[in-house]
């Protein structure tokens, strides 16, 4: 089995679309903060409805991204785009 992350490929916009927020209150209306959670069902299905763009020029472009069911994970970005890691634990 595997889960379902949303990344974003270009790192210049970090904010949804007009039109997909609109979809996103059309379809789930009690949500909030649709990135704060990269495997929000809500967002990963938006993007699948409308494309990685989300739809809009000053929108950050996505992709969806299948990892293992088992792998516990975090998002890390530059300017360039996204990544999905393995949680690993550092000290310092």
């Amino acid at each position: 089995m595997t889960q379902e992350i949303a990344i974003q490929v270009n790192y210049s916009f970090s904010k949804l679309s007009n039109e997909a927020l609109k979809w996103l209150n059309k379809n789930y209306p009690n949500m909030d903060d649709y990135l704060e959670k990269r495997d929000n069902k809500a967002l990963i299905h938006c993007i699948k409805e409308l494309g990685g763009y989300t739809v809009g020029k000053n929108s950050a472009e996505f992709k969806i991204v299948e990892i293992p069911d088992d792998v516990e994970w975090v998002v890390q970005g530059n300017r360039v785009g996204e990544k999905i890691v393995e949680e690993h634990r550092t000290w310092k």
